[in-house]
């Protein structure tokens, strides 16, 4: 089987084995992974979880060691590729009311199964191709793709181009400070960002610290993050304000990227 990761060929091993408990964290090693399968290792240390996510095939989950809980699951039917509607509509104010009105007085909460589907004989509905990037955005997965598409100069381009540019909050911050012997390779960087340490395809916002020692990759991390000395991170989100203490290491992965909650200190 091609796609062997950090594993040698060849070898008898005992999985469980592979990947050790580590207190308070959720740690994760891939051992095969190609365009037809991904075979990962998880281990959780006790309350632990991982969130929703989606996957492009077949699952299967086996646990080797302890108990664990799915608290969920979804199947979604095959899709073939095509037209997908965007969820953006243009239509006067007094129409919308109106639609709302009458699909909330029949318990109706979907705009396009309860108005456009349900009542779409009697409206006047057009469609338009959009052939411009687009994305659907609807889970925590979704939401880190789509992030880390963006570290593409291609469809950076395509989403931010000067016919319809993109305007944010005004802000005051300083130019982001890049020290030489840590290093920030192929990252988006928002003002007043100080990286002393390593960061690897990353988006990182506002006013993030990276101290010396600390390494980050394939991460997004939100405004003030700060990411003391000596710890590493892969694949993790953080919200706004979260601090990780020193030598700590959290390590998601890009199909189960851990998520710390804002104002957290890990």
């Amino acid at each position: 089987m091609t796609g062997l990761k950090n594993i040698s060929k060849a070898e008898v091993l005992t999985l469980k084995d592979e990947v050790a408990y580590q207190k308070g964290q959720v740690v994760s090693k891939t051992l095969a992974q190609n365009a037809a399968l991904s075979v990962t290792l998880f281990s959780f240390d006790k309350g632990e979880e991982i969130s929703t996510h989606e996957s492009g095939g077949d699952a299967f989950v086996t646990w080797l060691d302890g108990m664990g809980r799915i608290t969920d699951t979804a199947y979604a039917l095959y899709t073939p590729a095509g037209y997908r509607c965007l969820n953006v509509f243009v239509l006067r104010r007094d129409l919308l009311l109106e639609l709302v009105a009458e699909c909330a007085s029949r318990n109706g909460y979907s705009l396009r199964r309860n108005i456009l589907q349900e009542m779409g004989a009697r409206l006047k509905l057009y469609g338009y191709v959009y052939d411009g990037y687009a994305a659907h955005i609807n889970t925590l997965q979704s939401y880190y793709d789509r992030s880390m598409e963006l570290l593409d100069t291609g469809v950076r381009g395509r989403l931010f181009c000067p016919e319809r540019p993109v305007y944010g909050k005004e802000n005051d911050s300083p130019s982001s400070y890049i020290d030489p012997e840590g290093g920030c390779v192929n990252s988006l960087v928002a003002d007043g960002c100080d990286i002393q340490g390593s960061v690897k395809n990353c988006v990182l916002f506002r006013n993030v610290r990276i101290e010396k020692g600390a390494s980050v990759e394939n991460c997004i991390l939100f405004k003030d993050t700060v990411v003391k000395r000596g710890a590493i991170l892969r694949g993790v989100i953080t919200d706004k304000y979260v601090t990780i203490s020193e030598n700590v290491t959290l390590m998601g992965h890009e199909r189960y990227p851990i998520v710390i909650a804002k104002g957290a200190t890990v």
